[in-house]
């Protein structure tokens, strides 16, 4: 933090002396200018509760898919032989390249958003599912079938406990992914967002807001990456004797 508020007062001492171009580089104080302005400091709030909600549904929408798929992928290695295949070669595939097909086929707006989202959060979900099922540990799976556990009893007793850190880990990794895409999807096609009012500043010459835009979007990512780790902290506290 100290550091931050080093690195900012240098850029006001640096601007007012001229060392950097003021027009391109705007003051710190420009910045709290531009929030203290109540109309664009409510439609910076506005396109990014936009955004925001695209990467949460997303984000959930890959859940929903990943999580079921990748812990029976876990658990079974003959699934997880058939399916690895198609999985490793659909993964390396960048989510940007994938926004021509979604114009394609979803035309520009909120969906062709939407599945460009689902698509860069589905891998770090699904894998680091796949790879918490096929963690469980053996003495757990000796016990279960001693226990005779069914298959529900098995996956919400042995097999989700046990993947939780996995699933965790992988799903700060998307969220943070989720808010990139939705950004970048936004300002690549998009209509409103956060992502495409930041394109829409620059192009109109309007630096200062587009630095605040920036700026929020940094806070944002920070707060959403601090509340994630918090959360995950206290879900791994809870299923610490599975681990």
């Amino acid at each position: 933090m100290a550091l931050l508020i080093a690195l900012l007062i240098a850029v006001e001492v640096a601007a007012g002396l001229g060392a950097i171009n003021p027009i391109l580089f705007p003051r710190p104080s420009q910045l709290v200018a531009v929030f203290a302005e109540g109309a664009v400091r409510a439609q910076l709030f506005e396109q990014l509760g936009i955004t925001l909600l695209r990467a949460g549904i997303g984000f959930a929408l890959a859940a929903c898919v990943a999580l079921p798929i990748g812990l029976v992928l876990g658990v079974s290695e003959s699934l997880r032989a058939t399916f690895t295949p198609l999985i490793e070669i659909l993964r390396p595939i960048p989510s940007s390249a994938m926004v021509p097909i979604a114009i394609l086929f979803l035309g520009l707006g909120t969906g062709m958003i939407l599945f460009v989202i689902w698509f860069g959060t589905l891998w770090p979900l699904l894998v680091n599912a796949i790879y918490g099922a096929r963690g469980v540990d053996s003495r757990h799976k000796e016990l279960a079938k001693l226990l005779r556990l069914n298959t529900r009893e098995y996956f919400s007793l042995v097999v989700l406990p046990s993947a939780v850190p996995h699933v965790l880990a992988g799903a700060r990794v998307a969220l943070s992914i989720a808010l990139i895409l939705a950004v970048t999807a936004e300002m690549l096609a998009g209509q409103n967002g956060i992502g495409y009012r930041l394109l829409d500043y620059e192009r109109a010459f309007r630096y200062p807001e587009m630095y605040a835009a920036l700026a929020l979007l940094a806070v944002t990512g920070l707060g959403l990456n601090l509340a994630f780790a918090a959360a995950q902290s206290t879900l791994r506290r809870r299923f610490s004797e599975f681990e």
